[in-house]
């Protein structure tokens, strides 16, 4: 897609049109989160939508290009819905313009005024169509296969925008210019974050799905995680390209600036270890933390099995860097009090099973601390000792009304929790292992989570082997474990800088993976295009090869 991307380089005035681009951009998204939070979106009436998309779709026919940089950067709004209520489903930005833009170009190439440039179906991409009709497949059999159905459409929409994907970044030149506007609307979640629990602890309205959790522009604070920690692999493997400019003195163009970039890549990356801390999301921690140990591994062995090749230096100064931009992280919750969490001990829960809560009490116990036990094993025992739970945002309340507010530890509801909805996939799988129980079924059987949201299967690969049955899962895998496969190929068939492209493809993976064992967020944009960027930068490990020759 080379052809399309000519106005975005090739002049100092499309340069300068970029950066226009990406103002527009960041006004669109700032303006989309607003109306989202104060109910303006979705749109009342089909007009203002009609109108809308008019005025879309003409952009799109105009600059098709432009249009998907507008897709990418909208990718990560993923509670906000633009569809008229009337519609009966939710369309979200990112899907509505890569409608628009697919309607444009078939326009265009009606009108002979499209340079297409096909890519060439590999094996992969068969297998996502598989994995896409394989749900279609399963919903014959599900019980409720008008739910079943829709969310086999859902995965449609998300297959297609796997291949808009695969259609407009073929290659790593692609992705360099568009790649601006992804990092853009990053920034913006962040931020959005941040200030999501800044409003929180003063008493504002937070907009928060879970008090005191942001979930930013997604639908929960999971899901947040699960991006921040997929953002983090980006940062990082720009971490590893601008430290490497650094330290290669003979670099002739852009090491002369690699220290200031480096200062605000590490800058960024504190910043979204401050909003994974606050989303509180221990799997996307996990997450995070094998992606850091990764990249200490890629970055001091290189890929040689050596031990007198490998760079003790440059892996040092980096994990000294992050640990410190960590620590950095944490130090900004508590100096500008983003959180009354204690992350230390929900870290701890991990490994402990217990998780810390905060209760109130009658004054009568005279404030001590010794006439608590130092664990239940239910809420219900907290009547008996005149104290009851209580969430975080009625601390203050509690605290007016003369209460004494302290913690207890009590078994994680979240481990048994996750050991039943293991147990019943299972289950489901044993009794359907062939064609699943179609996509949105298993919620059906697991029941509803304490705000009416039905539960899933908290894995992403039960998910799918449940949603779309064996044939899905299997081609799931082959397309998931092959990408790992041809992403690690790479990071050897490339040298020094070039790395920097596998070692973004793996950090990533891990972090999606390690994010989804106790996740299942098949249906988030960003993995789909994940997917579609990893499938065409490993689809030129032949090209390499023969350069290489």
């Amino acid at each position: 897609m080379i052809a399309y991307f000519r106005q975005f380089v090739n002049s100092d005035q499309r340069k300068n049109i970029r950066l226009y681009l990406l103002g527009a951009v960041l006004v669109l998204l700032v303006f989309a989160i607003w109306f989202s939070n104060i109910n303006i979106l979705p749109l009342n009436n089909w007009s203002d939508f009609g109108v809308l998309t008019f005025l879309a779709l003409l952009f799109a026919l105009y600059r098709p290009a432009w249009s998907f940089a507008f897709f990418l950067a909208a990718v990560v709004l993923e509670n906000v819905n633009i569809s008229p209520g009337l519609l009966g489903i939710s369309l979200r930005p990112y899907q509505w313009i890569a409608g628009l833009v697919i309607l444009a170009m078939g326009l265009r190439l009606t009108w002979r005024k499209n340079e297409l440039n096909l890519f060439r179906i590999n094996f992969f991409d068969i297998l996502i169509i598989l994995f896409v009709l394989a749900g279609f497949v399963s919903a014959l059999g599900a019980n409720e296969k008008g739910l079943a159905l829709k969310q086999s459409l859902v995965a449609l929409s998300l297959g297609v925008l796997y291949f808009l994907t695969r259609l407009f970044l073929q290659n790593k030149k692609d992705l360099q210019k568009v790649l601006p506007f992804f990092f853009l609307s990053s920034l913006l979640v962040l931020f959005w974050s941040i200030w999501q629990n800044w409003l929180f602890m003063r008493g504002l309205d937070s907009f928060e799905v879970m008090p005191g959790r942001p979930n930013g522009t997604f639908a929960e604070a999971d899901w947040l995680g699960m991006f921040v920690a997929f953002f983090q692999a980006i940062v990082l493997a720009l971490i590893y390209k601008w430290e490497i400019k650094k330290k290669n003195k003979k670099e002739k163009t852009g090491h002369e600036f690699a220290g200031l970039n480096l200062f605000f890549v590490y800058v960024i990356f504190s910043l979204s270890w401050v909003v994974l801390f606050l989303s509180v999301t221990r799997s996307a921690w996990l997450a995070g933390a094998f992606s850091i140990i990764l990249l200490g591994k890629l970055t001091l062995t290189k890929g040689s099995w050596r031990y007198n090749q490998w760079d003790w230096k440059l892996s040092g100064q980096i994990g000294s860097r992050i640990i410190v931009s960590i620590v950095a992280a944490f130090f900004l919750i508590k100096i500008f009090s983003l959180s009354n969490f204690e992350f230390l001990n929900r870290a701890q829960s991990i490994s402990s099973g217990d998780q810390e809560i905060t209760i109130s009490c009658q004054v009568k116990l005279g404030k001590d601390r010794a006439a608590l036990p130092e664990k239940i094993q239910s809420v219900e025992e907290l009547s008996v000792l005149g104290c009851h739970h209580i969430n975080l945002e009625e601390i203050e309340m509690e605290k007016s009304q003369g209460n004494w507010v302290t913690t207890i530890l009590r078994p994680d509801p979240n481990v048994s929790v996750r050991s039943e909805i293991y147990q019943k996939s299972w289950q489901q799988i044993g009794q359907h292992w062939l064609g699943g129980i179609g996509w949105g079924n298993i919620g059906k059987i697991l029941g509803e989570d304490e705000r009416g949201t039905q539960l899933n299967s908290s894995n992403i690969f039960l998910e799918i082997w449940l949603g779309a049955g064996l044939l899905g899962f299997l081609a799931w895998l082959i397309v998931w474990f092959g990408i790992l496969a041809k992403s690690i190929k790479l990071f050897y068939l490339t040298e020094s800088e070039e790395k920097t492209w596998p070692i973004g493809l793996l950090l990533a993976w891990t972090a999606i993976t390690f994010s989804n064992l106790f996740n299942a967020g098949i249906f988030l944009g960003f993995l789909w295009v994940y997917l579609a960027v990893a499938v065409s930068l490993t689809s030129e490990i032949c090209f390499i090869k023969n350069k290489r020759k």
